[in-house]
């Protein structure tokens, strides 16, 4: 739901966008700009459906954003890594003992804890 105070914020975006084009194409639309900006004070339900196809556009484009830069990070970043590792065999989990033999893989600590560990953790 579209409320007075999103129309308000949507109509003054919009003022700056009308200047900031007209500055970067070198026209003069002051006009264009108060007549948003009068609009945004005195009837600002005016924007509600041009705030509401805003908020929608954002969404989508929220969606398909955030599936590109996980995209990226996937490929870019945890991909390359798996694929060195691989290459120079490392295996902190130690899949291949697990794998390879019958019996239990999990380490078994040399240290006995007790309540004083946890009082200090960090």
């Amino acid at each position: 739901m579209i409320d007075k105070k999103r129309n308000i914020e949507f109509g003054i975006v919009l003022s700056l966008a009308i200047l900031v084009i007209a500055y970067i194409c070198k026209q003069n639309w002051t006009q264009w700009t108060i007549v948003t900006l009068v609009l945004t004070l005195l009837v600002p339900k005016t924007f509600t459906p041009f705030a509401w196809l805003w908020m929608k556009f954002g969404e989508a484009l929220s969606q398909i954003t955030t599936s590109i830069l996980l995209a990226i990070v996937f490929f870019g970043i945890v991909t390359p890594i798996g694929k060195l590792r691989a290459l120079l065999k490392k295996d902190s989990l130690r899949l291949r003992d697990f794998k390879k033999c019958k019996e239990s893989v999990f380490i078994q600590p040399d240290k006995i804890y007790s309540s004083a560990d946890l009082e200090k953790q960090f």
